[in-house]
């Protein structure tokens, strides 16, 4: 370890910020295990909450950055936690506000990786009219689209709330819009978003959902010289072969982020999206060690990197 070596902040057990959700405890003991020191926050947050931190005191010479490893956030919440921060003395999150934007909402990557990623078209608000839903994706013709929001799906709802079958059948379109809209409720983000149905390389089936799973892969990659710190196959049961993906990164302008990349029947592979590193699940093939000694053994003069540029960038 270095001197600079960051804070992990992870989301606390309900109603004790001394120790972490259980969701994330292999991932903090691994944390600990790499020789990064460890913060909670209060899961409050996600619900309008107060931002309650409990933080390690800083000693001479730590790092002043942190790095969040969480649910995902709205991004006004994401924003008052890195305030929270500052306001600690701390230097705030690794992942700027502006950067966990971009690579967690489609509108803001998507120009970046037309052509490399399935054809999205989208519909900014809460509220939608009818006749507007069926015109924009009017460009799809009578071809499966996927619908998600700014940042999430529902894939675990496949056939009632993410995969229309053909984008021209009106009825259809509604009863799967509506049932989205029902299911996300206040989560729902940014507006509704409709993808291109690529026809991908299929792998297996979900036992539950029943929607197709394809040879998809997550990447971890961190630091904007597209240092790729961890990858694995995206689905548990499915059959995967040896060969790992045969594609070129796109270099992002964000510090940590996934990429999820898949197979098509053609032999190619695409991208299918970008998430926030953060907040990205780690795929069951992908043991937490392979991420935390990724970052801890490889890329520390990375995080130093991107303390000076968040600084250079607030001052200026």
């Amino acid at each position: 370890m270095t001197d600079n070596q960051m804070l992990i902040l992870f989301p606390a057990y309900p109603g004790d910020i001394k120790r972490p959700d259980p969701a994330f405890e292999d991932e903090m003991l691994e944390a600990k295990k790499q020789g990064f020191k460890i913060g909670y926050v209060d899961l409050e947050l996600m619900f309008g909450g107060e931002v309650r931190l409990r933080l390690p005191e800083r000693e001479k010479g730590d790092s002043a950055y942190v790095m969040y490893r969480g649910w995902i956030l709205k991004q006004e919440d994401y924003d008052r936690l890195n305030e929270a921060l500052i306001e600690r003395m701390y230097g705030g999150l690794i992942q700027p506000p502006y950067d966990y934007k971009f690579s967690q909402n489609i509108p803001e990557w998507y120009p970046v990786l037309k052509g490399k990623t399935p054809e999205s078209v989208w519909i900014p608000g809460s509220s939608f009219d009818e006749e507007e839903i069926h015109k924009t994706i009017s460009v799809f013709g009578n071809s499966p689209v996927i619908l998600k929001d700014y940042m999430k799906s529902r894939k675990q709802d496949w056939y009632d709330a993410c995969f229309i079958a053909d984008a021209s059948d009106t009825t259809e379109v509604m009863r799967v819009v509506n049932n989205f809209l029902r299911l996300q409720g206040e989560c729902l983000t940014g507006g509704l978003v409709f993808r291109k149905y690529e026809e991908l390389e299929q792998i297996g089936t979900h036992p539950k959902s029943k929607m197709p799973l394809v040879n998809e892969w997550r990447y971890f990659v961190f630091g904007p010289k597209n240092k790729v710190i961890a990858m694995a196959p995206y689905w548990e049961g499915g059959f995967y072969s040896e060969n790992i993906p045969d594609i070129e990164l796109p270099n992002l302008p964000c510090m940590f982020y996934t990429i999820d990349v898949a197979k098509k029947k053609t032999g190619e592979w695409i991208i299918i999206e970008i998430g926030d590193g953060g907040s990205s699940g780690i795929p069951t093939a992908m043991k937490p060690y392979e991420l935390y000694l990724g970052w801890s053994k490889r890329y520390e003069k990375t995080i130093v990197d991107q303390m000076q540029r968040i600084c250079e960038e607030t001052n200026g």
